[in-house]
């Protein structure tokens, strides 16, 4: 019985089969009848196409169809008709979309287009069609045309295959071993799927650019954070800290900085936050369209009815107004600040809104995150075990809002949101709010949520947008990796390029970061030197001067050495010079000059001043000067009556200590010096315009090697691994003689 049953399900699906079969067969035999299709000009066409695949690296060509006039696409469902060569023309043939986009269009490179008309055997014939035969009809000429040779070459071994570009990676293609015989169209209707492996590929590099860019964040903000507090005031002087923070103890030196900005100052930081603004904004909103619409952007193939939603762009443009009214928001207080140095009743604050410094930012390690998400999963369960259950809701909602930061290890993502938050909400309160109790709390929370909206906003746009540039990093790369064999002369090319500019910034931000320490480890040097230099017996001073040709009575301008710092003695070494000028005993060519003045100490109660013998370099002694004797004389006296505690009075300080940075001690050194140091000093400074610079001239040869190169070999010839061995000891040498330079 059972065994009947079975029978009779064979013999009817034998039957409906043969059927479906037997129908298709009438229908393509109909459609052929009815209206057939020949390609214009079939061998003229032909042997172009022979001449574009007898290239090596072309792997797919695109057919652009026409009947007269009209492009024979169909908009609605972007059905794609293409050559694709033999074995490893399918993998470039199915990429998705987004793939193509987000991967620089490198896909692009195995990829051509062609041009083909259509002629009908029956005029309007075509139009008259159903779908299903115009389909049918367009497989079936395309497949004749390329079994004008009946048996195919090394070359140009290939088959024709059609893609719905919006539904899926669903593609069918000809059998191309059958090309010689009949062509069986309704095999090359059956649709085929894609290797599942470049799926898979798709979710892992977003996965790994979300990752990765939020990696990127914090580092980019912590850099930012150690900038911010290095600058600040001691003793009326502009300095610079020096002193390693393990963390970022800044915050507090943060907000009184904003409190003292000059009106430039106060205008220089409005213009960031806006161009921050608009650079955040424009940045994120291409990464969600890059994303989500990469038909829009694809170059080639052209994707004709792939458009942005008008909800999509509905939903940026309200997120865009939203973003723009925080941001004025959070610019309110740099206006006042700015407008109150005309009117100085905008610029009082509230006596009863205390500034308070906070504890900032602490940088996070891995096993502090996996510890904060422990602590979390402690107290939900403890809360569970105790029946607390508002605060087991309140845990399991941080628990959820921390879950996928935890799995990120970017944990840290939300509390530089939250320490931005704080800082804005802190300024806000600091300058605008008002002394009525009962609006107090009512005011504090517009404040903090406007500004937890601008951090939140600000922080993911700019999370969005290194993700966009870490993907098309990760796709371009593997791209690159899984075709080397036609990339190898790029790759040869472009390593070595990208090696040395990777070392140069690693110079510079390795001595940006050593600089510090080198400056704090000579604190004890410099103080002995000092005392050396004022217990010296004997001791040269150097007293450098200039005519000041703004004045109308050609002023003398001095710069005394600090053991000469007297009103009387600086005094009496301008009138000493203004004589020695006017006199005509000397002529003076504009710049710099220096006089010398040697001492010596006899005894605590006598120095004896000299000056050195004359040369052609520097305005010295004249035995019959009297002025310049009782100059000398005078100096003498200076020198005899200070003691070393006065000397030192007038030296400026080299290193400062700060002790109100979050009560730690830290040492500075003055502002100038530090850039002197960072950017001037000679052997080692490091200027950000010269590493610019030598990147602009490395970049050069560079583009001139390529150049050259491609003028020399044509692409058949140059990506191939030959070329690359051919080209590496020329690119070794030249990056050898770049980190030289």
């Amino acid at each position: 019985m059972i065994f009947g049953k079975f029978h009779g399900a064979i013999i009817i699906w034998s039957v409906l089969t043969y059927y479906q079969v037997y129908s298709s067969h009438i229908d393509s035999l109909k459609c052929f009848k009815d209206c057939q299709l020949q390609i214009e000009n079939e061998p003229l066409k032909y042997s172009e196409f022979n001449n574009i695949v007898k290239t090596a690296s072309i792997r797919t060509v695109y057919f652009s169809i026409f009947k007269g006039q009209q492009l024979l696409y169909d908009q609605s469902q972007n059905i794609q008709y293409a050559w694709i060569r033999e074995d490893v023309g399918e993998g470039i043939f199915t990429l998705p979309i987004d793939y193509m986009g987000i991967g620089l269009s490198l896909p692009s490179l195995f990829t051509t287009n062609i041009t083909i008309y259509f002629n009908e055997s029956t005029q309007y014939c075509y139009d008259a069609a159903s779908q299903d035969c115009r389909k049918r009809m367009i497989f079936s000429a395309l497949a004749q045309f390329f079994r004008l040779a009946s048996v195919c070459n090394v070359t140009n071994c290939g088959t024709v295959c059609r893609r719905n570009m919006t539904d899926g990676n669903k593609f069918s293609c000809c059998d191309q071993h059958s090309l010689s015989s009949q062509v069986d169209i309704d095999k090359c209707l059956l649709n085929r799927s894609p290797v599942t492996s470049i799926l898979w590929i798709r979710i892992i590099t977003i996965i790994l650019s979300i990752s990765i860019s939020g990696g990127i964040l914090v580092k980019i903000f912590n850099k930012y954070m150690h900038t911010l507090g290095k600058t600040t005031e001691a003793n009326g002087h502009h300095v610079r800290v020096i002193t390693t923070f393990k963390f970022q103890a800044i915050g507090y030196s943060y907000l009184r900085k904003l409190a003292k900005q000059s009106i430039s100052k106060q205008l220089g930081f409005c213009c960031k936050i806006i161009m921050i603004t608009v650079i955040v904004f424009g940045g994120s909103s291409l990464s969600i369209l890059v994303q989500l619409y990469p038909g829009y952007f694809l170059a080639s193939p052209k994707i004709y009815n792939s458009t942005i939603s008008q909800e999509a762009l509905t939903k940026l443009q309200i997120i865009g107004y939203i973003y723009a009214l925080c941001t004025v928001v959070v610019l309110l207080p740099h206006f006042k600040q700015f407008y109150g140095r005309f009117y100085p009743y905008l610029s009082r604050q509230d006596q009863h809104v205390t500034t308070i410094p906070f504890k900032n930012l602490l940088q996070n390690s891995h096993s502090q995150l996996y510890f904060q998400f422990s602590t979390i999963v402690g107290d939900i369960s403890n809360d569970w075990k105790l029946h607390h259950y508002s605060k087991l809701i309140q845990n399991c909602i941080s628990f959820i809002i921390a879950l996928p930061f935890i799995l990120l290890a970017r944990l840290e993502v939300v509390r530089i949101i939250l320490f931005i938050t704080d800082a804005l909400t802190l300024h806000l309160r600091n300058n605008f709010m008002i002394t009525r109790l009962y609006l107090y709390p009512i005011i504090s929370c517009i404040f903090f949520t406007v500004s937890l909206l601008y951090s939140i906003m600000t922080i993911f746009g700019i999370w969005l947008f290194l993700q966009l540039i870490v993907r098309m990093i990760i796709t371009s790369t593997s791209f690159v990796i899984a075709h080397s064999i036609f990339f190898s002369s790029i790759i040869v090319i472009i390593v070595p390029y990208l090696h040395y500019i990777i070392k140069l910034m690693d110079a510079y931000d390795r001595k940006g970061k050593m600089l510090p320490k080198n400056i704090l480890s000579l604190q004890n040097s410099v103080s002995n030197q000092i005392d050396d230099n004022l217990q010296a017996k004997q001791g040269k001073l150097d007293v450098y001067f200039k005519i000041d040709h703004s004045q109308t009575n050609n002023k003398i301008v001095i710069d005394v050495p600090e053991m000469l710092k007297s009103d009387k003695i600086q005094k009496a070494i301008i009138a000493t010079l203004q004589d020695i000028i006017n006199s005509n005993h000397i002529t003076l060519t504009d710049g710099i000059s220096k006089i010398i003045f040697q001492y010596q100490r006899i005894s605590p109660s006598q120095v004896n001043v000299t000056m050195p013998q004359c040369n052609e370099w520097y305005l010295c002694c004249y035995n019959g000067n009297k002025r310049l004797q009782q100059l000398a004389q005078l100096i003498s006296q200076h020198l005899q009556t200070s003691t070393i505690d006065q000397f030192r009075a007038h030296l400026t300080p080299i290193y400062y200590s700060i002790e109100d940075i979050d009560d730690l001690i830290c040492i500075a050194i003055p502002s100038q010096l530090f850039t002197y140091l960072r950017y001037y000093a000679p052997e080692i400074s490091l200027n950000l315009w010269r590493v610019f610079y030598n990147i602009l001239i490395t970049t050069g040869i560079f583009v001139t090697f390529i150049l050259t190169v491609t003028s020399k070999f044509n692409l058949v010839t140059l990506f191939t691994i030959n070329s690359a061995i051919a080209n590496t000891p020329i690119m070794l040498a030249a990056t050898s003689i770049a980190l030289k330079y």
